[in-house]
């Protein structure tokens, strides 16, 4: 059977604090949070979380948003012109366009039939390879507070692939974030660009309104791994500047911010130290 490899943030990423719970909050979700099932770009939030990590994977290695915090790498590739894609690690300060939404991902875990660490591609259904991320983020605890105000209910924002509908991702050429994890997104052939057939995610993914040109913010997420105990928090003040970022000059758009990320594919765990290894437990 396939296992499951868990990507989290690297400790130099994230300095741990006192996690604040959610459970018994009463406190209303602050007025720049779109609530889980409305449209953002006209587009719903499960769309959106897809087209995330479709882009996300496509990214050159040196400013694939999964791998830098570096403003001046992914900020200008997160502007996609209907939304803004901001990456699971921003940096502590951040200046962002006041005419875009904001998309982020808080956790998410993926999963596919690509071959892993030497071994065969595989031919799971969507359905089974879901199955495989069952009970993963419960796995956590989250915390946000955008501007003092907590966000109850955070596994309301939850948006899972549809398995009777799940996604592809084309990737232009070997570059990308696939095979800078060790993946072979060819299947064999190594002939590029390819499309990965099927893809799977389930996340918890949070958009947020325009905030007004000018305004300053306070983002903080709190992530506890509920079997280690460790507590990471990302604290990221935020800027609102009235002209949307420069263009990249890249034919190579896509990405976003999720601060508390975790990604699921197959095949081992990403250890706190940030090396990967294999899981030793099959799934």
């Amino acid at each position: 059977m396939k296992r499951l490899i868990h990507f989290t943030h690297r400790p130099n990423v994230l300095r741990p604090l006192g996690l604040v719970s959610l459970l018994g909050l009463t406190v209303p979700v602050h007025a720049q949070i779109v609530a889980p099932g409305d449209s953002i770009a006209g587009q719903s939030q499960l769309q959106l979380a897809e087209r995330y990590l479709q882009w996300q994977a496509r990214q050159p290695f040196a400013q694939n948003p999964f791998f830098t915090k570096d403003p001046a790498i992914f900020l200008p590739i997160g502007d996609q012109g209907d939304v803004f894609f901001l990456s699971y690690h921003p940096p502590e300060q951040i200046a962002l366009p006041a005419d875009r939404p904001i998309f982020m991902p808080l956790a998410y875990g993926l999963n596919n039939n690509m071959a892993l660490f030497g071994d065969s591609p595989t031919t799971f259904t969507a359905a089974e390879l879901l199955g495989f991320m069952d009970g993963f983020l419960d796995g956590y605890s989250f915390s946000v507070t955008f501007d003092g105000v907590s966000i109850p209910n955070l596994q309301t924002y939850r948006q899972t692939t549809d398995p009777n509908h799940p996604y592809t991702v084309y990737l232009p050429s070997s570059d990308n974030l696939y095979t800078a994890l060790g993946a072979d997104a060819t299947f064999g052939t190594a002939i590029y660009p390819t499309t990965v057939p099927l893809e799977v995610q389930d996340g918890i993914w949070l958009g947020f309104e325009p905030l007004e040109p000018g305004s300053k913010h306070t983002l903080i997420v709190v992530i506890e791994d509920l079997t280690s105990h460790v507590v990471t928090t990302t604290t990221t003040e935020i800027t609102t500047i009235t002209k949307s970022v420069p263009d990249a000059g890249s034919p190579i758009l896509l990405l976003g911010l999720g601060l508390g990320g975790i990604v699921a594919l197959r095949q081992g765990v990403r250890k706190p130290s940030g090396r990967l290894a294999k899981n030793s437990s099959p799934i």
